[in-house]
């Protein structure tokens, strides 16, 4: 194949892309610098629309590591016991 023809080719789905098994609505960070990105971005989403309409569904604060993705999450809950899991720091 040319190197023109690869670049129509859609990439292949890796493991970092796959769903979590334990918590399979919430998106999957790769690493701590994916999800201190990502954070960081509803951080500032929450104090924009808590300025112009005074709600917001922008609640994270913080990010944890899945056990059973080895990934990262975001969630507003915190650390403590969950139904599943402990959460860490």
């Amino acid at each position: 194949m040319s190197n023109n023809a690869n670049k129509f080719n859609k990439p292949k789905k890796s493991k970092h892309n796959s769903p979590c098994n334990y918590t399979p609505k919430k998106t999957r960070f790769r690493d701590t610098k994916e999800a201190k990105r990502s954070l960081t971005g509803h951080r500032y989403k929450r104090r924009e629309e808590l300025a112009t309409s005074g709600t917001t569904t922008h609640n994270q604060d913080r990010y944890y590591q899945c056990p059973g993705c080895k990934g990262y999450h975001l969630t507003s809950k915190v650390p403590g016991k969950t139904k599943d899991f402990v959460l860490g720091a």
